[in-house]
């Protein structure tokens, strides 16, 4: 059938080198595509992550300077001093300037850990806080 150089040389070819690289053009394709866009999408969203982290650091300094500065205005309670009263509201503007000078519940958690590294440690400062603020039960069942 095949009885020409020529086209025993052709199909040799084919076989040998044509064949292989279509194969492997076919692995590329259904293998190593989803591997790579894959890579090129992690790789996006990792970098996405990190730019919002760093912008809401910033507004987190922002806003803490703010209110570092809102805290240590004499100003502030010589203009609301009148209405706070009026308002009846004294203890929650109190409040307000006390998480402005020494943290929230969060910062002193984070310093909490920070300074024992143990969870365990945060949780008992968490509890003994809400117990600050809970009134003991005085009477029976029933009273």
């Amino acid at each position: 059938m095949i009885r020409r150089i020529w086209v025993k040389w052709v199909l040799a070819v084919l076989a040998a080198v044509v064949l292989p690289f279509v194969g492997f053009a076919f692995f590329v394709n259904t293998n190593m595509s989803s591997r790579l866009s894959g890579d090129v999408v992690q790789h996006y969203l990792l970098s996405m992550a990190a730019d919002l982290a760093d912008r809401i650091d910033a507004e987190i300094a922002e806003r803490r300077l703010d209110a570092d500065t809102t805290a240590d205005n004499p100003l502030i309670e010589w203009f609301i001093g009148d209405v706070v009263d009026e308002l009846g509201t004294r203890e929650e503007v109190e409040y307000a300037y006390r998480i402005m000078d020494d943290g929230s519940s969060a910062d002193r958690q984070l310093a909490a850990h920070a300074r024992t590294g143990d969870l365990k440690a945060v949780v008992d400062q968490l509890a003994a806080e809400t117990m600050e603020g809970v009134r003991p039960v005085t009477g029976g069942a029933g009273a």
